[in-house]
């Protein structure tokens, strides 16, 4: 058996620093002893567990979410008499009133929800203005793809599928997992318009800017849940929020407790296995996951081999006709992951995660005609606090070639060894009793790519860095108003400033009206900036 091992990525002096800084919590100490609330969620009509309840604690900013098998727990709660609040989409909210908490005590409650309609304005999300608010009030178009609906429809194993019937989303697909995502029109074979993230991390390859979706280390049905922001995003997001913002949003371990083995197959030969162990002890948690893909691949070769070398009728022989043969072996992936919490107190925590996937066989659309990765290795790590007030983030991502890529139309050797090292910091506070919400952050972000000349004649070093604020103001229960604004300074590119404002009136809890304006940049990538291609072995 081979044993993998990927090459050290050479890490800037500078970042060591930098992630000092950015994990540095503030934390307080209190002399006051603090008992705690646990319980359980359960399904009303069946006594089933529920899971992705929120859990309130009304008049402080305590709370929890259940886990997979119902359960929550509240920890540090001052003693007094308070009410517990259980929220969930598609089942009443329940109160339950007069719970006392002792000093060194923990108060269990049995909470039972009643299923009810689906309504518009329960439904919470993040991404829109980096608060939780209702959808109906956010400061732009939001769908969401909850946990359930992801569980239910990701046999296939693929991201970009769940997307399909969304609103708004248009999806372009050139091969078994060359996928091109877009929001408002106007989509294309290689399109980067929208935004991709996963808790915060930027899943574009550095040379292209676009999505590698069989590189990702968790399968489909694990991502958690789902936000798309339709349109302009830059005056939060920065760089190629241009048409919106895809958010995945993983679930902690707390929210995936036990033991879980995902078997599938399906036509194209395809199997997939997955093992998912996810465990919690007092204030550590940790979630560990193994996985394997398999399937054999759309494309078909367009040489001189064969006696119709093109798929579609209507393809040029002297422009798609192809020097190299492809490799007609099965498409995979290789894959895992590891994540750590630490909960500091109910209102702070810290995460530490990493991944590794390996990719083999794809074919990919590109400027110069299809590519395809005989295999390629992609590294990632995040460390992460939050608490109340703040949030700091440090995580990194890389790409390496092990085996060169190869341009089909020239039958040349590719190759890409890249990585990216991005902080970023964000503080938010309400002074004036929620009428006034205030959010600022910064990022910084460092990238290196190397060819070795195949695609580019040097090595290139760049950073990207942005200093962004925005301001809500509530008139009323009904009428509010959003500013913000960013600035993004490059190596790569002048720099950029997104402004954007909003005006939103919920006349009732289902419906609202919105008057936006918003400005957003796409960030040219290093193909269209210092694409260098040797000619072919041969003519074409």
């Amino acid at each position: 058996m081979k044993v993998l091992i990927p090459r050290a990525f050479e890490i800037p002096s500078f970042a060591f620093p930098a992630l000092l800084f950015l994990l540095l919590p503030n934390f307080q100490v209190f002399a006051q002893a603090t008992g705690a609330i646990k319980g359980t969620v359960l399904d009303a009509s069946n006594g089933e567990p529920l899971a992705d309840v929120n859990i309130v604690l009304k008049g402080t900013n305590l709370g929890a979410v259940s886990d997979n098998e119902g359960k929550f727990i509240i920890g540090n709660v001052p003693p007094d008499a308070y009410t517990l609040s259980a929220l969930a989409v598609g089942y009443e909210t329940v109160e339950v009133q007069n719970i006392f908490v002792r000093a060194n005590d923990t108060v269990s409650e049995t909470i039972r929800l009643k299923e009810s309609s689906i309504q518009v304005g329960e439904v919470i999300v993040y991404g829109a203005s980096f608060r939780r608010e209702r959808i109906t009030e956010a400061p732009a178009a939001v769908s969401t793809i909850e946990p359930g609906e992801i569980t239910l429809n990701s046999g296939q194993g693929q991201v970009p599928k769940l997307l399909e019937m969304v609103p708004g989303i248009d999806i372009s697909q050139n091969g078994l997992f060359d996928y091109n995502v877009n929001t408002r029109g106007f989509n294309s074979s290689l399109n980067r318009r929208l935004l991709v993230l996963l808790d915060g991390r930027d899943l574009a390859i550095v040379f292209l800017g676009a999505q590698e979706w069989n590189g990702l280390s968790v399968p489909a049905e694990d991502l958690g849940r789902i936000e798309i922001v339709r349109g302009p995003g830059s005056a939060l997001y920065g760089a190629n929020a241009f048409n919106g913002v895809l958010n995945i949003i993983s679930p902690t371990p707390r929210q995936t407790l036990g033991t879980k083995f995902t078997f599938a197959a399906g036509e194209l030969n395809t199997v997939r296995g997955d093992l998912r162990q996810a465990g919690a002890s007092d204030i550590w948690s940790y979630k560990i996951n193994v996985g394997r893909s398999q399937s054999d691949t759309w494309s078909v070769p367009r040489d001189t081999s064969q006696p119709r070398p093109f798929e579609y009728e209507g393809f040029n022989p002297f422009l798609n006709l192809e020097v190299r043969r492809l490799n007609t072996n099965p498409v995979t992936s290789t894959y895992g992951s590891a994540r750590v919490d630490y909960e500091v107190d109910s209102r702070a925590f810290a995460v530490a995660e990493a991944g590794l996937a390996q990719v083999e066989n794809e074919v990919y659309i590109t400027g110069i005609g299809r590519v395809q990765v005989t295999r390629a290795l992609k590294p990632w790590g995040r460390v992460n606090y939050s608490d109340d007030h703040s949030s700091a983030q440090l995580w990194a991502s890389g790409r390496d070639s092990r085996e060169p890529q190869y341009s089909l139309s020239t039958g040349l050797p590719l190759h890409e060894r890249s990585l990216t090292l991005q902080g970023d910091f964000q503080y938010h506070f309400s002074p004036f009793n929620d009428k006034l919400f205030m959010t600022a952050g910064l990022s910084y972000r460092y990238q290196t790519i190397d060819t070795r000349g195949t695609l580019m004649l040097d090595d290139h070093k760049d950073n990207v860095s942005g200093l962004y604020a925005q301001i809500e103001y509530r008139f009323s229960d009904h009428i509010k108003a959003v500013a913000a604004s960013r600035w993004d300074r490059s190596t790569l590119y002048a720099g950029q400033f997104s402004p954007k404002a909003a005006l939103v009136w919920t006349p009732d809890h289902g419906h609202s009206f919105r008057l936006t304006f918003n400005r957003a940049f796409q960030a040219p990538n290093y193909s269209e900036l210092f694409l260098y291609v040797l000619h072919p072995s041969r003519a074409l």
